[in-house]
């Protein structure tokens, strides 16, 4: 049996909901990703590693209905699901694997998942800290944190892709520019400069109007900088040169896009009407 076959029998077997991506795919739950990680992902390692991650993040889910995934996940599923449009790489190609969760919860979620597993302050990094299986998760508690975008706005804005709720591409730009600025030089450093990207091809004008009160000269100045250095385009396309050409022209035309709109110091969006609250599973 082929490893595709295999995650789609898995697929049947674990998926609790059935969906449709924004490109008109069809999907069930996890399984739907899990059969994409399999097709990127060539090792059993990685395969494995995915759908515990994936697990661990459904668990997070259930445990805080108002759980919104932030990190290098939140990345990996926009790319996953966003129409690609002109872009000229594949989704295998925009595909990165990612260790940990990151999520943004509210002080409600918080206690009731105190409840359930040990969680860990950590006041230096304004972040609490939970395991997951054997997964780690960084969870940023509504008031608690640094992050520039607060959490009833990042909410209110959320997509959710099956059951998972990930924060807008133009929210997720801002906390991966603020990212960025800390870590560069680093192997996450590369990375985050890798999802600014991503991101920004893949933003519509609803994502840029999120972005647009955020964005501060800083913030375009770096994204210009990125515009202008060959490499990363090179390592997404896995060193194709006429495709990472490609994308860096498209990239470049996003940022002037998004300097013409203006930045910073704007009205920001208005947020959407509140959701009703989801029932809570218990373990």
């Amino acid at each position: 049996m082929t490893a595709r076959v295999r995650a789609r029998a898995i697929a049947r077997q674990s998926a609790g909901f059935t969906g449709r991506g924004l490109d008109g795919q069809t999907f069930m739950g996890i399984g739907f990703i899990i059969v994409v990680t399999v097709t990127i992902m060539s090792s059993k390692t990685h395969g494995s590693a995915w759908r515990e991650l994936l697990q661990a993040a459904q668990t997070l889910e259930n445990d805080c209905p108002g759980a919104v995934l932030i990190g290098g996940l939140a990345v990996y599923l926009h790319t996953q699901n966003r129409p690609l449009g002109a872009l000229p790489v594949s989704r295998e190609r925009l595909a990165e694997f990612s260790h940990d969760i990151d999520a943004y919860i509210s002080m409600q979620d918080l206690g009731a998942l105190r409840d359930l597993v040990e969680v860990t302050a950590d006041a230096r990094l304004h972040k609490h800290q939970v395991i997951l299986g054997r997964i780690e998760s960084d969870l940023y508690v509504e008031h608690h944190n640094k992050l520039r975008v607060p959490y009833d706005e990042l909410l209110a804005h959320a997509d959710t892709y099956g059951s998972l709720r990930v924060a807008a591409i133009g929210h997720l730009l801002v906390l991966k520019l603020d990212a960025d600025a800390g870590r560069a030089g680093s192997s996450k450093g590369d990375k985050d400069t890798r999802d600014l990207v991503k991101l920004t091809v893949l933003a519509s004008d609803e994502d840029r109007d999120l972005l647009g009160p955020y964005l501060d000269p800083r913030g375009l100045a770096r994204l210009k900088e990125v515009g202008a250095s060959p490499k990363t385009f090179t390592l997404i396309t896995r060193g194709n040169a006429l495709e990472a050409k490609q994308l860096s022209t498209i990239f470049n035309s996003c940022v002037d896009g998004l300097q013409e709109r203006g930045s910073g110091g704007g009205d920001k969006p208005r947020a959407k009407s509140a959701r009703p609250p989801r029932p809570k599973n218990t373990r």
